[in-house]
């Protein structure tokens, strides 16, 4: 039975973040759209210039990055939530107490701010940029898959046409499901640079 039970875990979460994987997080979405007469928020987080970390200073470091990140998100979302990663640098939250008006907002932001900024990773100090975005899903025929597909693929968009520091902006023309981001800054420094651990 334990081994049972153990095989479930590692089927449906990510083995390094301990995060749920795509295929759990997309049954949820699922559930969750079928269960509520609203649109559900899902808020999206994406590490940028990951590849670029990842050359850099190698895997160790950067699955030690990914570890770091999942747990702030996850110190920051309800327990009836639902924190997963998609892949490399995707990261999403099935956002259930949250709706669409102040409180979608206002987690958006907290989440920016929480993961944009520096992580203590082996001695090294690596300051990361982050973009951050949410849709709602809900109000059309599309599928839970469409939906994150067609809303990653929009804020990716925004984040590789960005022009200065755009800040907070509007991608409801790239979807139907009412998705905003909030581009990080730049100006921003990408760099990395040595200095004693941090939390992370």
């Amino acid at each position: 039975m334990k081994s049972s039970v153990v095989s479930q875990q590692d089927s449906s979460h990510d083995a390094l973040t301990g995060l749920a994987n795509q295929t759990l997080f997309i049954q949820r979405l699922r559930h969750a759209m079928a269960g509520r007469q609203t649109s559900v928020p899902v808020l999206f987080a994406y590490i940028d210039d990951f590849a670029a970390i990842n050359r850099a200073h190698g895997q160790r470091l950067a699955d030690k990055l990914l570890v770091a990140v999942a747990g702030r998100l996850t110190r920051l979302v309800g327990p009836q939530d639902t924190s997963a990663r998609l892949d490399g640098d995707t990261f999403v939250v099935l956002a259930q107490a949250a709706d669409d008006g102040p409180a979608l907002d206002s987690l958006t932001r907290r989440i920016d701010v929480a993961l944009n900024g520096m992580y203590g990773l082996d001695g090294t100090q690596v300051p990361v940029n982050c973009t951050v975005g949410h849709c709602l899903a809900g109000g059309t025929d599309d599928g839970a898959a469409t939906i994150v597909d067609q809303t990653g693929i929009a804020i990716r968009r925004a984040r590789a046409t960005r022009r200065g520091d755009q800040g907070t902006i509007d991608l409801t023309a790239l979807t139907p499901y009412r998705c905003r981001a909030a581009l990080p800054q730049a100006s921003r420094p990408a760099s990395v640079v040595t200095g004693p651990p941090g939390a992370g």
